[in-house]
């Protein structure tokens, strides 16, 4: 009679135990999603056996108790529900990223060879599904047995405007020189190094080289011989006149106000720029400056009309610069005398006309509203005078013929 009885107590238990299990099958919370007056899912998320323990599985349990006490140990709403209910976060993350749409940032084109040196392309809005508010709406539906919630979104705002890029792409400084003076070679060597810089972009903090943006000046890349000056001399060199280039460049860069790294002189002053302004490049010397804005630098580079010109477009300048030029001492030319005998005594003629050399100083000016606010020595420069050479006739007038 016990073992009966205790038969009949193991298989009303096995029925109860079955009996629960189908409804634990069938124990979850149904949530539909409204979007813009749009039901975009709906479904019946069933509960997550895995982080149920004995007794849940078998008796069930107030969900927004159990959510209450997984927030109180420090869960995310999101991992809450993560822990409840199968697939639900799945579902909304498969919505999130199909009516989510990233920010777009404005964009500008450098075309400094058109008239409409900038051409820009808008930003667009990006939004974000609001899916903590989904979470929080799920959760504090968890009593009535349902939830239905009306999702919104999150704007993202673009990194970059149009407005923000116009602003910044402005005139900060120009300067240009002349040079219609030259013969052909020069001239060609000035238009080849203008056309490697024109439509240069140079982004924050990134550092301009001459020589790295020009290159090496050599014959191969279409460079000819002319003039230069060498060790305080006129000499003939492959590349000769694109010192001007970066002279004039040089120039500008300063009246855009943005730092400069490297420059050098040249041994004789130059008859393009004031002294304690020219820069010179070569194989071992180098310009070099440093966008130092914050914001992305233009350099727009052209000739014309025997005039080589750059302008530098940024942000707007804090302050309008001027350069100064001060000459501190001259040197005179040496006069170097030698005899010709295809001049007559006491006659002289100049082979070499020479000049002076000087010492010079160069100086930034700021102006902030119409007044000096400071001014700056950039350069202390020394340029060698040129020798002057002048012939003195040593041929002798012939005795008169005696009669």
């Amino acid at each position: 009679m016990k073992a009966l009885k205790k038969a009949a107590a193991v298989v009303l238990l096995f029925l109860l135990s079955f009996s629960l299990c189908g409804a634990k099958s069938e124990r979850g919370f149904a949530v539909e999603i409204v979007i813009e007056g749009k039901t975009v899912a709906s479904g019946f998320y069933a509960e997550n056996p895995d982080n149920l323990n004995v007794f849940q599985k078998l008796f069930g349990c107030d969900y927004a108790k159990r959510a209450a006490k997984l927030q109180d140990k420090g869960l995310s709403r999101r991992e809450v529900l993560e822990n409840m209910f199968l697939g639900l976060t799945e579902s909304i993350d498969a919505l999130d990223k199909r009516y989510s749409a990233e920010a777009v940032d404005a964009t500008v084109k450098f075309n400094p060879q058109k008239a409409q040196k900038f051409i820009y392309t808008a930003e667009a809005e990006g939004r974000k599904l609001d899916t903590e508010k989904i979470y929080a709406d799920i959760l504090g539906s968890l009593p009535c047995g349902g939830a239905k919630v009306n999702a919104g979104f999150i704007k993202i705002k673009p990194k970059v405007t149009e407005a923000e890029l116009k602003k910044n792409t402005v005139k900060r400084g120009a300067f240009q020189t002349y040079y219609g003076y030259s013969a052909a070679n020069r001239k060609k060597n000035i238009e080849l190094a203008v056309s490697f810089i024109n439509g240069c972009v140079l982004k924050s903090d990134e550092t301009f080289s001459f020589n790295e943006v020009v290159g090496k000046r050599s014959a191969a890349r279409g460079f000819a011989e002319a003039p230069m000056i060498v060790d305080g001399k006129f000499t003939g060199g492959v590349g000769g006149g694109v010192c001007q280039v970066s002279t004039t460049l040089y120039n500008a860069v300063l009246y855009a106000d943005l730092a400069v790294k490297s420059v050098a002189r040249h041994s004789l002053p130059v008859r393009y720029v004031s002294a304690s302004f020219d820069a010179m490049v070569s194989s071992a010397t180098d310009f070099k400056f440093q966008n130092d804005t914050g914001h992305n630098i233009y350099i727009e580079a052209k000739c014309e009309g025997g005039v080589v010109c750059f302008t530098v477009y940024g942000a707007p300048a804090a302050y309008e610069i001027k350069l100064e030029s001060k000459r501190t001492e001259v040197i005179p030319a040496k006069v170097n005398y030698v005899f010709d005998d295809t001049l007559q005594e006491g006659e002289e003629k100049v082979v070499s006309g020479g000049a002076d050399g000087l010492k010079s100083r160069g100086y930034v000016i700021k102006y902030k509203d119409g007044r000096a606010v400071s001014k700056t020595l950039v350069r202390e420069d020394i340029y060698l005078p040129q020798e002057r050479i002048i012939a003195r006739g040593t041929k002798k007038e012939p005795a008169p013929a005696l009669t």
